[in-house]
């Protein structure tokens, strides 16, 4: 049976889908790099303060690239 609404709300619902899809996705590209930065610092010949400087920026930056991911900021 048609309804008025009701290709209305089969596009909402794709549309959440697709920002649930696109959300997943642009989670786990940040947290591969923010892994694949972690590990390029770890080969970096510095010694043990800068590294663990520069792996706390990393986190950091990292942590606050997923909150906006989740539309917390």
């Amino acid at each position: 049976m048609w309804e008025p609404g009701g290709a209305s709300s089969v596009n909402q619902a794709l549309t959440v889908r697709f920002w649930g899809l696109q959300m997943i996705v642009g989670v786990l590209v940040t947290f591969l790099v923010v892994i694949l930065v972690l590990y390029l610092i770890n080969m970096l010949p510095l010694d043990g303060r800068a590294k663990q400087i520069a792996r706390v920026i990393v986190i950091i930056i990292g942590i606050v690239s997923l909150l906006k991911y989740l539309a917390v900021f």
